[in-house]
């Protein structure tokens, strides 16, 4: 094949020459086909160049941010802790020789290869990862050494607190121990009394008139009240031995009638013995609690003396027993004159009229309470049951006439029975009170 030089006549006559070329489109859509064809061979050459910059200057940042603060770490003395610590140093010092080298190798080479831009990433993410590490681990060592002193703190503060608690129970501990030693029941002795009633008697030549405690065993307070008026009657004509029947709460509640035999003649009796048989009634009913008493002859009701009356009122006050000088009778706080309000003008409760009973004030009474006799502990009523503490090693009568004084003044109370605790010879008595239910 020869080589000929082509002139613009050759030239123009060889395209002459050329087949007619028939395209049906119009110049448009040749234009816009051509321009198309244009951009897809510039996409095309742009996708067979490979970038290289973006990650060599990632590359070259991370390594130069390394260099700037490894002399911070070392004033630190991260490197000089401990093994751990220098093995991470190290570490960490040959990620940033490897990035230092890495840039100056892509400074000489024209190209990179995918699997250098993959290294490249991938040392950075490690090298990024040794840096959060090395500057975590003082913060890390810090709450540690705070969190274990905070725990010393705190269990130092739970065995202050243990101590405290445990100090503070100490007298709480002793308190419940003192209690259950001085609740330890203590064995007694128990003995059992009877029921007492009392007759009354006058004494004329005295001005008074006197009670004796009786035993009212198996006997009723209708059976109780006959026997005591018939055995003190006071009227020298035996009229209360003509008797026939005590019936309570009859004609009304509290009271009670007393019904005579048939031609009994109340109103023979003179003025004085009128007012020793009122006294005689007052302290033999007073203590079932009556307020009134309603005389009868038969079934017809009756002057009692020479007043008229057909009734009678009945005082229900009375607080305590006193002894008489001279002999084994008593004398009930009433009759004596003795105190029987506190204060305030009102009524005293049973304790108070317990203790008021250690004294005599009037000339004519004296203590039924003997002087070596001594109240221990609390003296009180628990329900309906009174009990009284004390300590006495004497006599027995002046015991037993105690327990006899303050028996009959319970039954001016709401009380149905009364425990004597003798501490010193270790005896319980118990005392029924019938207080005329």
């Amino acid at each position: 094949m020869t080589k000929e030089k082509w002139t613009e006549d050759k030239i123009e006559k060889t395209l002459t020459d050329l087949p007619k070329v028939e395209d049906r489109r119009s110049k448009d859509e040749l234009f816009q086909t051509i321009q198309a064809q244009s951009g897809q061979r510039r996409m095309e050459r742009r996708k067979d160049k490979k970038p290289w910059f973006f990650p060599a200057a990632a590359s070259a940042a991370a390594a130069l941010l390394l260099l700037l603060m490894l002399p911070s770490f070392m004033n630190t003395g991260l490197f000089t802790s401990d093994q751990p610590q220098s093995n991470t140093a190290g570490s960490n010092q040959a990620a940033v020789e490897n990035n230092a080298a890495a840039p100056a190798e892509e400074e000489g080479t024209d190209t990179e290869s995918d699997d250098g831009g993959s290294m490249t990433a991938m040392d950075e993410a490690d090298n990024t990862e040794a840096e959060e590490a090395v500057v975590e681990r003082p913060e890390n060592t810090e709450n540690e050494e705070n969190t274990a002193a905070e725990n010393d703190a705190g269990g130092d503060n739970a065995a202050q607190n243990n101590e405290n608690m445990n100090t503070a129970e100490l007298p709480e501990e002793n308190d419940a121990e003192e209690n259950a030693a001085a609740e330890e029941e203590v064995e007694y002795t128990v003995t059992e009394e009877n029921d007492i009633f009392l007759i009354a008697e006058a004494s004329p030549e005295e001005d008074i008139v006197t009670v004796t405690p009786a035993s009212a065993s198996g006997l009723d307070r209708e059976q109780a009240v006959r026997e005591a008026l018939e055995a003190g009657d006071p009227t020298g004509m035996d009229l209360f031995a003509q008797l026939e029947e005590v019936v309570f709460d009859s004609p009304e509640e509290g009271a009670v009638s007393l019904r005579f035999e048939e031609d009994v003649m109340l109103q023979s009796m003179s003025s004085a013995q009128q007012v020793y048989t009122s006294e005689v009634l007052q302290e033999v009913l007073s203590l079932y609690r009556v307020r009134e008493v309603y005389f009868f002859v038969g079934d017809e009701p009756a002057d009692f003396g020479q007043s008229g009356e057909d009734r009678m009122d009945i005082s229900s006050l009375n607080r305590g027993f006193y002894g008489v000088p001279g002999s084994d009778r008593l004398i009930s706080a009433r009759a004596s004159g003795e105190q029987q309000t506190n204060g305030a003008g009102e009524p005293l409760n049973f304790v108070e009229t317990v203790l008021e009973m250690q004294d005599a004030e009037s000339g004519g009474t004296e203590s039924v309470i003997p002087d070596a006799l001594e109240f221990t502990g609390d003296m009180y009523v628990e329900g309906d049951t009174a009990m009284i503490f004390y300590t006495y090693d004497g006599g027995e009568a002046e015991e037993t006439r105690f327990h006899e004084a303050v028996q009959l003044t319970a039954k001016y109370f709401t009380i149905s029975e009364i425990e004597f605790y003798n501490e010193s010879t270790g005896e319980l008595t118990i005392a029924p009170v019938g207080n005329g239910s």
